[in-house]
């Protein structure tokens, strides 16, 4: 599985991905949007970016308080589908209504062509902070949410009165 975009509007939940096509060697594009609410894990990852945010769209430090991490969007270029990405958020205004919309400048995770320049790339610390969100929107698809798993395993009784190992919550 690999993201196109992962981003929070609204309360809800919107997800674009990609799964390989083996039998096409293409890829097949999906879309979800969603209301269930994420684990809780799920706005902390993205809500790390805004540390990225501040590196790299060159703001000091004491605004990142202020930023709101929206989503990401994410492209894949080169032979070798090199994955890059654009962080998208919000920061708040001291003497404005509303909130300042940010796009960070758009960066591969290395260089797209031998010999290009790795200053430009993602941080280490960027790379890491999108695969965990990338790992966490996949938990989201696959309906891993704060609600919890809907089929659990109850625990283990030793009672001849028990008829089945499924509790329905």
């Amino acid at each position: 599985m690999r993201f196109k975009k992962i981003k929070i509007k609204d309360h809800k939940i919107y997800i674009e991905y990609e799964l390989r096509n083996k039998a096409k060697n293409d890829w097949d594009q999906f879309s979800l949007a969603c209301s269930d609410e994420p684990k809780p894990e799920f706005q902390v990852v993205l809500q790390d970016l805004s540390e990225d945010v501040i590196k790299m769209c060159e703001l000091p430090e004491d605004y990142q308080k202020r930023i709101m991490v929206t989503g990401v969007s994410f492209s894949y270029g080169g032979d070798d589908e090199i994955m890059g990405a654009t962080i998208i958020s919000q920061m708040a205004l001291n003497h404005s209504n509303i909130n300042l919309n940010l796009n960070t400048p758009h960066k591969p995770s290395e260089p797209y062509s031998e010999g290009g320049d790795a200053s430009q790339c993602l941080s280490a610390d960027c790379i890491e902070h999108l695969t965990s969100l990338m790992l966490e929107a996949e938990d989201y698809v696959n309906g891993n949410r704060a609600q919890g798993e809907l089929f659990q395993e109850a625990p283990k009784e030793e009672t001849l009165e028990k008829k089945s190992d499924v509790v329905f919550s």
